[in-house]
């Protein structure tokens, strides 16, 4: 969900005068590419184009231990070539390696997370074009053991409050391997400038609508990406997404996407509290979705959702259904201390999986597991309420 210059030495003598130092040519790393990793892939042109690794026999190299980030990769050193911005460079140099530090422990902490057997996990840079520039998207892809194909899930990730810059990439794990374990890929695009992502995030201000369309763009690239691996059905696909993802996924309902079969929406939306009226902007953007809206969907809000206070999410559904969009909202109550973080929670795997399945089946895609992937899910604290019918109001 939505939020110098080279330091002075003090105290150094003005008398104090140094022999000149020989001029130092510095050139600028283009922007937009990474310095610490050059030409590791290929760029190609046009609307749609997508990242191939320059080795073949890297392509499908999965593992289970992710990538660790280096400093952003627009960073230049800054300053003049003597000896006070030198020093704040260095400054900088070792903040950057106690930042490394810290990432390689969330590395191993990644690793102690064990995968289930049969499933594995591979991160890489998917290519979107974005006019004359090419933006790299980080994308996580959990994949089940075999050939495939297999159908594909593309989950959407939330916004956290902060620079999204600084956002760490989502796997939801325990998710992932639920939906594993019912033999689907599942593909986790970091949506530009989230996390390592290129490119600088683009709020639209007090826009919501235009926020998702631009958000929905994102998508777009990783299904052109992922519908050109050989272990993607591309004639079976589902799109999903938590919180700002949710708002995410709805917003690419509105296009015409070959063999997308329908969306899931866990907590959707966007919250900016500066707008004037923002809930009403909320509102209005969900109506324009469900007007152009391609596909059937399932949603899930609850009763104590810091985010979203109650009648809001009815509204919402209101909006969307009422303008001709077809969805099915599910209504789980009271979870835990918020019930924003339903889904991102293990908890919440006993609420969501059924539902989900049920709406898979209706889609004619496979349902429940096939495999030893599934993580254990607990119980349902509360009763889910649904409103079936996607052309009446839930008061």
């Amino acid at each position: 969900m939505e939020r110098g210059r080279g330091s002075r030495l003090q105290g150094a003598d003005p008398r104090t005068v140094r022999a000149p130092r020989p001029p130092v040519l510095r050139q600028r790393a283009p922007v937009g590419r990474r310095r610490d990793r050059p030409g590791r892939y290929a760029q190609r042109a046009g609307p749609g184009a997508v990242g191939q690794p320059e080795r073949a026999d890297r392509r499908d190299e999965f593992r289970r231990v992710p990538h660790v980030s280096g400093p952003p990769r627009n960073w230049i050193g800054i300053g003049t070539e003597d000896d006070v911005n030198h020093e704040h460079r260095s400054g900088w140099r070792r903040a950057w390696a106690a930042l490394g530090c810290a990432m390689l422990l969330a590395t191993a902490a990644h690793a102690e997370d064990h995968l289930p057997p049969g499933m594995t996990e591979q991160v890489v840079d998917v290519s979107k074009s974005a006019g004359i520039f090419t933006v790299r998207l980080e994308t996580t892809i959990f994949k089940p053991a075999g050939d495939g194909p297999f159908p594909l899930i593309v989950l959407n990730h939330g916004k956290a409050h902060g620079n999204p810059a600084f956002q760490a990439r989502a796997r939801y794990s325990a998710q992932a391997a639920a939906l594993v374990a019912r033999g689907y890929v599942v593909a986790l695009p970091m949506r530009q400038g989230f996390s390592r992502s290129g490119g600088a995030y683009i709020g639209g201000g007090c826009n919501v609508e235009s926020n998702g369309i631009v958000q929905a763009e994102d998508v777009v690239a990783t299904l052109d990406y992922m519908t050109q691996q050989p272990y993607v059905d591309r004639d079976r696909i589902v799109i999903m997404g938590q919180s700002h993802g949710g708002l995410t996924t709805l917003a690419f309902g509105t296009l015409a996407y070959p063999g997308v079969r329908g969306l899931v929406n866990f907590a959707g939306g966007l919250r900016n509290d500066t707008c004037v009226a923002w809930e009403d902007n909320l509102v209005r953007a969900f109506g324009n979705y469900g007007k152009q809206s391609h596909y059937p969907s399932l949603w899930f809000y609850g009763d104590n959702d810091s985010y979203w206070p109650k009648p809001l999410p009815e509204r919402l559904f209101a909006a969307y259904t009422g303008a001709g969009g077809k969805a099915r909202l599910v209504d789980y109550g009271t979870f835990q201390s918020d019930s924003h973080g339903m889904f991102g929670s293990r908890a919440g795997l006993g609420i969501w999986l059924p539902q989900v399945d049920a709406f898979l089946r209706e889609l004619g895609l496979p349902s429940g597991p096939v495999s030893a992937a599934t993580p254990a899910a607990e119980p349902a604290t509360t009763p889910a309420s649904t409103s079936a019918d996607a052309n009446k109001d839930t008061q």
